[in-house]
């Protein structure tokens, strides 16, 4: 799935922060078509954010704002 038109619809109505609750793929493909449009909001998320798969992507952590789960 292309979700650039999400990301610049998000981008047009000026968030300040991107609650993610998605899978891994997922992530990956909003955060990178985020970063190529060059726009850099807060970014927070579910498990999928912790996922190396997504961290170990170029440019991704700046991004992602990670925090520990509630126990």
């Amino acid at each position: 799935m292309d979700f650039r038109a999400r990301v610049v619809n998000l981008r047009a109505a000026n968030c300040d922060l991107v609650a993610l609750s998605s899978i891994t793929r997922d992530t990956n493909q909003i955060v990178g078509a985020a970063r190529k449009l060059g726009w850099k909001p807060d970014m927070i998320g579910s498990a999928a954010v912790y996922d190396n798969a997504v961290a170990d992507v170029p440019g991704n952590a700046k991004l992602l704002k990670a925090t520990e789960p509630q126990k």
